[in-house]
C-alpha cells in the first residue's frame, strides 16, 4: 500500500515507539515532513534519522500529560514548517487493574494521556490546519468489546472516540477527522503488561488468546486515513 504526502507536514505523538515510530516512518518515505512527539529524546532522533531528509523532521521531547505540553508541540510544529497536514494521535498509557485495586492516581494518568492530551493538542494544531487536512486518533478494540482488568483504560478510549464523532462534525469539511481502532498490537505498552507471556499469545484477560500484530501491520491503516484519496472518508 503505497502513499503519496509530499509536501504535507505531519505531527504524529507517540511517535519514539510501536505503532507511532511506524507510522512515523511510512509518512516519512511517502514523501511527508514530520513533527514528532514523545519523551524519549533519544529515540525521537532515531525515528527522525530515518526520514530520507533529516531536515524534514523535527523531534519534540514533551511530556503530553502537562497542560502546557500541546502549545509547545504546536509552535515547534508553525516555527518548522508554518502549518499541518495531517495529525496522527498514537500515544497513550495502559496499566491495568481490577476496579476494586485500581489506584486513582492510575486512572488520571491515563486519562491525561489518553483522553485530555488529544484534546488539547488538536485544540492547539487546528488553527494550523488548513483545506484536505485531517486527523487520526488510535483507540482500541477495548472501547467496544470489554475486558476484565481493562475498565478505567476503556473508558478513556470510549472518550476519546467520543470527541472524534464531535470533532468530525465541527471540522468539516475542511479537516476529516477519522478512529482507528486496532486490536492488540506488540507495542512496549501492551507487550509491558504481560512479560511472561509470549508476544504472539498475548491478549484478553477474559480467558481468550489472541493473537498480537505488529505496529507495521497497523500503520498503513492510520496513513491510509490520512490520504488525500480518502477524502471521502471520515
Amino acid at each position: 500500500m503505497r502513499f503519496d504526502f509530499t509536501g504535507k507536514v505531519a505531527v504524529v505523538t507517540g511517535a519514539s515507539s510501536g505503532i507511532g515510530a511506524a507510522t512515523a516512518r511510512l509518512l516519512a518515505s511517502s514523501g511527508a515532513a514530520l513533527v514528532l512527539v514523545g519523551r524519549d529524546a533519544g529515540r525521537l532522533h532515531e525515528v527522525a534519522g530515518t526520514s530520507p531528509d533529516t531536515r524534514d523532521a523535527v523531534a519534540v521531547a514533551v511530556d503530553l500529560a502537562e497542560v502546557g505540553a500541546s502549545g509547545e508541540v504546536a509552535r515547534a510544529a508553525a516555527d518548522a514548517f508554518g502549518t499541518v497536514d495531517v495529525v496522527v494521535h498514537c500515544a497513550g498509557l495502559l496499566e491495568m487493574a481490577p476496579v476494586a485495586d485500581v489506584d486513582p492516581a492510575s486512572i488520571e494518568r491515563m486519562w491525561a494521556i489518553n483522553a485530555r492530551a488529544p484534546m488539547l493538542l488538536t485544540r492547539s494544531l487546528a488553527p494550523h490546519m488548513g483545506d484536505g487536512s485531517a486527523i487520526v486518533f488510535v483507540s482500541s478494540t477495548v472501547a467496544h468489546v470489554g475486558f476484565g482488568s481493562y475498565a478505567p483504560y476503556s473508558a478513556t478510549k470510549g472518550a476519546l472516540e467520543a470527541f472524534a464523532r464531535a470533532l468530525a462534525v465541527e471540522l468539516a469539511p475542511r479537516t476529516r477527522v477519522n478512529v482507528l481502532a486496532p486490536g492488540f498490537v506488540a507495542t512496549p505498552m501492551l507487550t509491558d503488561q504481560y512479560p511472561a507471556r509470549p508476544a504472539s499469545s498475548r491478549g484478553s484477560s477474559r480467558g481468550r488468546r489472541s493473537a498480537s500484530s505488529a505496529p507495521a501491520r497497523t500503520s498503513p491503516r492510520a496513513s491510509s486515513r490520512c490520504a488525500t484519496r480518502s477524502r471521502a472518508a471520515t
